[in-house]
């Protein structure tokens, strides 16, 4: 049974290639010779700015004893004190991140940025140190979104199916790779050469390049944005190429239950083909280019995934009975204190207004969820339901010792925690 193979290689002969991942799947030059049709075309994406409103802020203190404590919007504290470690040459456990409002971020606030530079500050001064970046720092010294060249070839069968396709794209990493992210070093979205369709001789090549440019990094979705508008731009000129309809070609050549992705996961479901009819219906799609005057029709299709990883939260009951949640996940304006509040009080049977979020630092928990790859809800969200469900099994019982029944039923819940002798928690991941 044919997989990908993901290929981390070596540096290239060019010197400024600081990164080359390569994918592969069947055997794209048999894949050629076989293909009766093949079409090549280049696309080019700018660099974008992540915009928010918000600029980069961090106080840095150092305490007599060396602790280092730091307040900053870090959307992912766990892994920005990560790499802050092993700049300081420190143990973890001897940084401590202050959980703050990050305001707008669209992955613009998850890298070191300023905080190297006021930790030397407070070091070299025995003071905590501020910083906040103007605009115009903004400008010059955030990270963001890699500019891309994308050369897509593709052969196809004259019914439409594709058949072998070659991609070849080449990010503008900016200066100094050394800032980014295991994850930005080569941006995981160019596995998405293939876009939502079955291709049974793939090749991608990604290259990330040094330039004598503001260095790159995440921006939502890290290289998938440049790679499926390449993709999908590509897709609509084969169709129009074969003279098919663009919904029709899509249909023929979308994954099915039990393809293989670009990542080695086979696909669990088949709803594809549904999902394209229905919004093909709900635009009222014909295939042609509406009268009015700059005015059409378009579609794309993609896959998207969530991010995996651990998530920790705390539910507890106050002196007063109150709930309370501890959480270190920030919320950057999607709501997600919300969530937890919602899920944790359905789960406890409580008003969500009942429910307190309690904000945590890193020396909280031993880990927990970035704000990153649509997975917070899917994460921390399970982990606010283990985390209640737990507190509620407890109340539970301890309210069938206080009242001597043998028979448990939910209504005592309330009952026990308005008159709470004593504060429980529980934590779960």
């Amino acid at each position: 049974m044919r997989s990908y193979e993901i290929l981390r290689l070596p540096l290239s002969d060019i010197p400024n290639v600081h990164s080359h991942v390569q994918s592969v799947f069947g055997d794209v030059a048999q894949g050629f010779q076989e293909s009766e049709l093949i079409f090549e075309q280049s696309f080019t994406t700018p660099r974008v700015h992540h915009g928010y409103l918000e600029p980069h802020a961090v106080v840095v203190d150092i305490e007599a004893s060396g602790r280092v404590l730091v307040w900053c919007p870090a959307k992912g504290p766990y892994v920005t004190r990560s790499h802050l470690a092993q700049w300081l040459d420190l143990p973890e456990e001897k940084i401590c991140f202050q959980i703050s409002p990050v305001g707008g971020d669209f992955g613009g606030k998850a890298s070191l940025m300023d905080i190297p530079l006021c930790y030397s500050l407070a070091k070299a001064t025995g003071r905590p140190v501020k910083m906040i970046m103007s605009y115009s720092e903004e400008l010059t010294a955030a990270n963001p979104r890699h500019p891309a060249l994308i050369t897509i070839k593709s052969g196809l069968k004259r019914d439409g199916r594709l058949w072998a396709r070659e991609v070849r794209v080449i990010f503008n990493s900016g200066a100094y790779a050394g800032f980014k992210n295991n994850d930005t070093v080569n941006l995981p979205g160019a596995r998405h050469g293939a876009g939502a369709y079955f291709i049974p001789h793939l090749k991608i090549d990604a290259f990330s390049v040094y330039t004598n440019c503001v260095p790159s990094g995440i921006m939502r979705g890290p290289g998938e944005a440049q790679m499926l508008f390449a993709v999908e731009s590509h897709t609509d000129f084969l169709a129009a190429q074969i003279k098919m309809d663009p919904i029709e070609f899509r249909d023929r050549n979308l994954l099915k239950r039990g393809d293989l992705l670009p990542y080695g996961v086979r696909l669990e479901d088949d709803k594809a083909r549904q999902l394209l009819k229905r919004v093909a219906a709900k635009i009222g799609w014909n295939g042609a280019r509406k009268e009015q005057p700059y005015v059409g029709q378009g579609l794309a299709f993609c896959i998207r995934e969530i991010g995996i990883g651990e998530a920790n939260v705390e539910v507890g009951l106050k002196d007063d009975g109150r709930v309370y949640l501890v959480t270190t996940v920030p919320d950057t304006g999607t709501g997600s204190h919300t969530i937890f509040r919602q899920i944790a009080a359905e789960t406890l049977g409580v008003a969500a207004d009942d429910v307190e979020i309690i904000m945590g630092t890193t020396d909280h928990f031993p880990t927990d969820v970035a704000v990153a790859a649509s997975r917070v809800t899917h994460l921390a969200g399970q982990a606010s339901e283990n985390a209640a469900s737990g507190l509620r099994d407890l109340l539970l019982n301890e309210a069938a010792e206080i009242f001597a029944a043998r028979s448990i039923g939910c209504g005592l819940v309330k009952v026990f925690s308005v008159t709470a002798p004593k504060r429980k928690s529980l934590s779960r991941n």
